[in-house]
């Protein structure tokens, strides 16, 4: 029976990444609380395939379905521990990391959609935070630090929202705990409505932190490649129009 529910969800992951929309109203309308680790696990085993399967598949991948697989994958080799989603209000990953057995916490400008037990929710701003210094073995901050500062989802303009905020989850982060850290990339740094990381500013993002393990997806012929880089410095050849994915460690 396991085997067959397994399959199923594998299957259903497999559909569902190609332009699904990974906002948490539709994953919490699709799935049970309890089913999500099991749905994560089954997109996490397909996307290896998925991604480069052929050009036309992989122009449609989500890029939520390579951040939530990146994050899941790092966290399998981290044994429970109290853990802050950054940006929680629009991600179903905080239940997520509830059902995996963590001490969950999520912090956004915004107040939290629902009342949950099993969540500590603060309402507050990233760069400025009411925890002690290294009270998190784990911070998650998955497509949210490029928003941050931008007036985006009512938070304040600050333009170095994201470098303020990055040296406050620093503080939080207790010594060689995990970040694990999702944001857009390119060869040039920009600004809209979100800001897009060249080598340069994310290198200034970093600092207090050791790159552990490191991945970039670039958007090539209409599918995605991925690039593994050994340490930050590295990143500078393999930045370009696309995605990073980073687990560090503060030092």
């Amino acid at each position: 029976m396991f085997e067959l529910l397994s399959f199923s969800f594998s299957a259903l992951g497999s559909l569902v990444s190609l332009g699904f929309p990974f906002t948490r109203q539709t994953v919490l309308f699709l799935f049970p609380k309890r089913f999500i680790p099991l749905f994560l696990a089954a997109l996490e085993r397909s996307i290896g395939l998925l991604a480069r399967v052929n050009p036309w598949l992989g122009h449609y991948i989500s890029e939520r379905v390579i951040e939530y697989s990146f994050v899941v994958e790092s966290l399998a080799a981290i044994p429970a521990a109290r853990v802050l989603d950054v940006g929680c209000c629009e991600s179903f990953f905080t239940h997520y990391l509830i059902e995996k057995g963590f001490d969950t916490y999520g912090i956004d400008v915004r107040p939290y959609p629902e009342k949950s037990p099993r969540l500590n929710f603060i309402q507050a701003n990233t760069w400025d935070t009411p925890f002690e210094d290294g009270y998190f073995g784990v911070i998650v901050v998955v497509s949210t630090l490029e928003h941050v500062g931008l007036g985006a989802y009512g938070g304040p303009v600050e333009d170095e929202g994201d470098l303020m905020t990055m040296r406050e989850l620093r503080r939080i982060l207790e010594n060689k705990g995990t970040l694990l850290l999702t944001l857009p990339v390119s060869s040039e740094y920009s600004v809209d409505w979100e800001r897009r990381y060249d080598c340069d500013r994310l290198i200034r993002l970093l600092e207090g932190f050791t790159l552990e393990r490191g991945e970039i997806w670039l958007h090539e012929s209409r599918r995605w490649v991925e690039t593994r880089i050994d340490d930050i410095e590295s990143m500078r050849d393999a930045i370009g129009e696309g995605l990073a994915c980073l687990e560090l460690s503060k030092r």
